[in-house]
């Protein structure tokens, strides 16, 4: 018997139509696939700008490229730029530094085939010193004059290693080895001798086919195809006739995968080169007059051809052989970045540069161009409804309808443009609301829609006239409900509809509803159930998703079967009662997305749930659509974007706005699968169509490099006399003594596809094993150091959590202090053995005088008495000698004891502001925390009273906006401001208190002894205090700071002081500080445990989830300077 057998008939012809449609859909995904492999245009090609403002600083840019190590270069006209992924290095002419540029101009940047960059400028070439980070550069000979001045304008290595140096002398051989210039064989000397008076022959491109031909382009005089085998020469030019090309001005000359030459040109565009008939055929790529400038071409992985050109860039699909152009739009977003495309690269990642004129460069963001993004436009009727898009559904014609929160869109997918209907109040057949909750079409055509608070919408596909079904409390057969916010036909064609007050079954036959209800726990039908969405399921039951869990109920009885809601005690339960979806796939996995739960799956066997929420990789725990593509995905719609799960791999993959959505927040269950195998999902912003088979996950390994090195916040240049011999980016190792003992390490991953979501993890052998996952930041800085050696690692991911395995190391060597030498403890033990062998001495003599004193007085006994005084006078002379002796060495001793204090001391003390620092606070709070603990825990043995408690306070406090003081001001003004803050706080404070500098521009103050009902007073002391500072940063400047205060007690339970340690407290004091920060900075937050609390902690620090329970559920209470309804938390 086969699976079907058990259905009825009815639902065994919807599921076999449902298997056609799938066969169909797979059909196609075949077909998409080998057209992606072949090369297509994106469908919305989306360009990303690279720091726009500070590349305005050096003019239109000439031309990219990336080094061996990763970085990528900028040559402008007004300088050279390296970028990491985050920032620009600016290299430029400087007159009085032999090592900088030649010229400021750049006009062709080249890495030959050892990874060495050379920088053509006006003047001269320049070759790239990594270690010092400058440059060595050269001119042609004869030396320029200033009547015979040389300039530069192309460098090219061919296949044999041979470099080409193109100037206003003519054209010329480099060789780098010899740092030497020779000129050219005949003929090919004669034919690119310059012209006098004229710049025609100065070549401008040049490039090598697979035959080894060098191809020449000039200024103004078409063409040159060199045979280095035959020394022969072809010149194709405007004026012959023969090789039709277009122009004679050549910008570019490009030798594609196939071995064609393409030709871009000023006036003639782009053109092609037909080796049978020795001629060129021109492509007409854009009808606008600037696109005829072509400055360069290249070729993607997928075949695609890219132009840069006068009006901007094009792509060419030769499959199809279209053109699709984009241009610079003033306001708009998502284009090109500028008026004129001038340089194109494509680095090893395959990601896609362009550079501009009059500045800018941009990346295009090849994974957000397979999102085509609908947004509504109040200048274009035709654009999409306003409000947000709350459903979708297609139609037979494969047009989507969409249904916004002001309006229902109906959208023409071959012209890109939207019919809108809304509720007109004088027309009684139009729509009854404007904000569509779902919509369901029928074969015939008609479509249902459910409105928010205005009922049901039937719309008749040939009149476009709408039918209203509206709640009427007087008739019971009415619509159960004013919102209709789910619409499921079974698999009898029935249709459901699911409002905020329950379920109701369509009476076709009386044009009317029945209202089916589910039970109470006494058998009584429900009066309310606020339902989100109905899902058919193949064993032809409807599923539920309601705020009181799921439903499962069979149409064909109107019986419900089962019941699931989230039982704390059931691990395998629902996990959250708020249910907003639910989904079956095509292998028959019930899936149920939940408001605050994550994402549930059905396990039959348990008859319980699969739990994945944020621990498993969802970015968000309300997960608000759930649909099935194409080839077994399921995607997940939360309101941190969209996820995709692979259900073998049980891995989910993020996708946000900085892949190409419109929006994060997709806040309805509006996904759909089209028949073309894309999928549709609508956001808050507008409306997402994308093919998931085109989307490819970024698998480029991001090498990580050293950017900077930091001593008390000031970066350190290479020097014989500096930590660094060479620049931090090849400096194997690092010395320093034992003063420099704060220092800072910068470091980027090289993947430019989206670096802000780059990851990164490091440790400091010899300090630590376990590696620090910081996230996306990229400094670390370690403090007070012991002398040794250190080994510094740090590794990177991409944006798509692919980690590098290997690791950049580091090398840092520590000096110790002159008294912690080897020569100080040879000193130490040479005194030591010298003191010792002079007191052995010393004993030595006392014990031989004694011997002679004895002879003598058993010699001489009748003079004993006289002899007994001088020896009472010379011990006591000896007995003073050796006390002095004594006193000596316990004074020594006292020395030692005072410098070891010193140095304890300054182990503990932050050398920049003289405050404490961590490691004090870690060695002396221990015992501060245990006598609070006592005197509560005998305060519950009512041997102490409450009142007369003290507590220990936590300020976390944070200085706002810092970062752009040093920014602006430099590190110098920062450590000033850094000083002067520090006096605040001792002004402010206690001597009893501690004033502890955590780390940067943040402190951690322990108030000692005082209850905690005082302790707001002293916070807004402290942020008056600091408001009201006038801070002198030096040079006769002077600024106004503020500082943000998280504030938390110990203990942070009363009742049970030992139930959240010291740290934990300073953590939940860290959360009110982001509190503090997020909602306006300049106040303080403060947290404490409700008197009756009964939350159950453990020893971990208390998570961003883990706070919004207990804020939710108000286990935790906040209090603060500021209004506590409006504090934005880190949730």
């Amino acid at each position: 018997m086969t699976a079907g057998a058990n259905f009825p008939e009815s639902i065994r012809l919807d599921w076999l139509s449902l298997v056609i449609k799938y066969l169909l859909v797979l059909a196609f995904t075949v077909c998409a696939a080998n057209h992606v492999a072949a090369g297509r245009i994106p469908p919305q090609v989306k360009f990303k700008a690279t720091l726009p403002n500070e590349l305005e600083k050096i003019g239109f840019i000439n031309s990219i490229i990336e080094d061996d190590v990763g970085y990528l270069w900028f040559g402008a006209i007004k300088g050279l730029a390296r970028y990491d992924g985050y920032q620009l290095k600016i290299y430029s002419y400087n007159e009085d530094d032999p090592h900088s540029l030649s010229h400021p101009w750049v006009k062709k940047l080249l890495l030959d085939h050892d990874g060495q960059l050379w920088v053509t400028t006006h003047t001269g070439l320049c070759q790239y010193l990594e270690k010092s980070d400058n440059f060595d550069c050269f001119t042609s000979e004869p030396v320029a004059t200033e009547q015979n001045p040389v300039e530069f304008y192309y460098l090219y290595e061919d296949s044999r290693g041979k470099m080409w140096a193109s100037t206003s002398q003519g054209m010329r051989y480099f060789s780098p080895g010899k740092r030497k210039f020779s000129g050219l064989s005949e003929p090919l000397n004669s034919a690119l001798k310059p012209e006098r008076d004229s710049d025609d022959n100065f070549v401008t491109a040049l490039a090598e086919d697979h035959q080894r031909s060098v191809w020449i382009g000039l200024s103004g005089n078409g063409i040159l195809r060199y045979d280095q085998a035959s020394n022969s020469l072809v010149h194709y030019h405007q004026q012959d006739g023969a090789s039709r090309l277009p122009s004679n001005n050549i910008r570019e000359i490009f030798v594609d995968s196939n071995d064609t030459v393409w030709v871009g040109s000023e006036g003639g565009g782009v053109s092609r080169f037909d080796r049978k008939s020795e001629s060129f055929t021109r492509l007409v790529h854009s009808t606008n007059e600037k696109a005829d400038a072509v400055w360069d071409i290249v070729e993607d992985r997928t075949g695609l051809f890219w132009i840069a050109d006068g009006s901007g860039v094009h792509i060419y699909e030769p499959s199809s052989g279209k053109f699709a152009g984009y241009h610079y739009i003033e306001g708009k977003t998502g284009g090109p970045g500028n008026f004129v495309a001038r340089d194109l690269f494509i680095d090893s990642a395959n990601g896609i540069w362009a550079g501009y004129f009059p500045s800018g460069v941009d990346k295009v963001d090849l994974q957000a161009s397979e999102f085509i993004n609908y947004m509504h436009d109040p200048n274009d009727p035709q654009s999409l409804a306003d409000g947000g898009v709350l459903t979708t559904e297609e139609d037979l014609q494969g047009n989507l309808w969409v249904g916004c929160g002001f309006g229902l869109s109906y959208l023409d997918r071959h012209t890109g443009a939207f019919k809108n209907y809304v509720h007109e109040p004088d027309n009684p057949a139009s729509l009854g609301g404007s904000t569509v909750l779902d919509l369901l079409l029928q074969e015939d055509g008609t479509l249902w829609v459910g409105t928010w608070d205005r009922g049901l919408n039937r719309r008749n596909p040939f009149t476009e006239e709408f039918h209203r079904y509206q709640e009427n409390l007087d008739d019971p057969h009415s619509l159960f409900g004013r919102e209709p916010w789910a619409l499921a036909r079974d698999s009898q064609a029935v249709l459901w509809v699911a409002t905020e007050k329950g379920i109701n079954r369509y009476n076709s036959s009386s044009d009317d509803f029945t209202r089916v209800m589910p039970n109470d726990d006494d058998g009584r039908p429900l009066t309310q159930l606020y339902t989100r969405h109905i899902n058919l399921t193949r064993d032809g039951k409807l599923w539920i998703a309601s705020f009181d869990g799921v439903y499962v109920l069979d149409p064909r009885s109107n019986t419900y079967t089962a019941h699931y809601t989230h039982n704390e005690t059931e691990p395998h339960s629902l996990s959250w009662d708020q249910v907003l979806t639910t989904f079956q796939d095509t292998a028959g996995n019930i899936w149920v997305g939940t408001f605050g739960g994550g994402l549930d799956l059905f396990v039959p066997e348990l008859d319980g749930f699969e739990h994945f929420g944020l621990e498993s990789g969802l970015p968000d725990t309300s997960v608000t659509g759930i649909i099935e593509d194409t080839e077994g995905y399921i995607w997940v719609s939360t309101y941190q974007g969209l996820a995709r799960f692979d259900t073998s791999q049980r891995r989910f993959s993020h996708f946000d706005k900085h892949d190409g959505l419109v929006s994060n927040l997709f806040n309805r269950n509006s996904p759909s699968l089209l028949r073309s195998g894309e999928l549709v999902f609508g956001s808050s912003r507008g409306l997402t169509i994308f093919d998931p088979r085109a989307l490819q996950r970024n698998t480029h390994l991001p090498p990580v490099v050293f950017t900077d090195f930091q001593i008390f916040n000031q970066t350190i240049a290479p020097g014989p006399t500096q930590p660094l011999a060479t620049a931090i980016g090849t400096s194997p190792t690092i010395h320093l003594d034992h003063k420099q003992s704060v220092f800072s390490i910068e470091f980027a991953g090289l993947d430019y596809n989206s670096p802000n979501e780059n990851q990164y993890a490091y440790r400091l052998i010899g300090f630590e094993h376990t590696w620090n996952q910081v996230g996306n930041r990229r400094q670390a800085t370690y403090t007070n150091l012991d002398a040794g050696t250190y080994t510094f690692e740090v590794k990177a991911s991409n944006n798509n959590g692919v980690w590098n395995p290997k690791p950049a190391k580091l090398s840092i060597v520590v000096a110790p202090p002159y008294w912690k030498t080897p020569l100080a403890y040879t000193l130490y033990a040479f005194f030591a053995v010298t003191g010792a062998a002079i007191l052995y001495r010393t004993q030595r003599n006392k014990l031989e005088r004694q011997r002679v004193l004895v002879q003598r007085l058993q010699e001489i006994d009748r003079m004993k008495d006289q002899i007994n005084r001088n020896l009472d006078r010379k011990v006591a002379e000896r007995t003073k000698a050796l006390q002095e002796e004594h006193e000596r060495l316990q004074e020594t001793q006292q020395q030692l004891q005072s410098l070891n204090k010193k140095l304890d001391d300054a182990s503990v003390t932050d050398q920049l502001t003289g405050l404490n620092n961590r490691r004090f606070l870690y060695r002396t709070i221990q015992s501060d925390v245990m006598m609070v603990a006592q005197q509560y825990e005998l305060a519950k043995s009512q041997i102490y009273n409450d009142d007369a408690l003290n507590d220990l306070t936590f300020f976390v406090v944070d200085i706002d906006d810092f970062k752009e003081v040093n920014d602006e001001y430099g590190h110098a003004a920062g450590d000033c401001l850094l000083v002067q803050f520090s006096h605040i706080l001792r002004s402010v404070l206690r001597d009893d208190d501690y004033i502890v500098r955590w780390g940067g521009e943040e402190f951690v103050i322990v108030i000692r002894n005082l209850a905690r009902g005082r302790i707001n007073n002293i916070a807004t002391r402290l942020l008056d205090k600091v408001q009201q500072h006038r801070f002198d940063i030096g040079g006769s400047q002077y600024l106004h700071k503020t500082c943000s205060i998280g504030i938390a007690c110990y203990p942070f339970i009363a009742t049970a002081p030992r139930k959240l340690d010291w740290e934990q407290v300073i953590g939940l004091a860290d959360h009110a500080l982001y509190g503090a920060k997020s909602s306006g900075k300049n106040a303080w937050v403060r947290l404490d445990a409700a008197p009756n609390i009964k939350a159950d902690f453990t020893n971990s620090t208390v998570s961003n989830e883990k706070l919004k329970d207990l804020l939710n559920c108000e286990a935790i209470v906040a209090s603060s300077s500021l209004n506590t309804a409006e504090i934005h938390w880190k949730l």
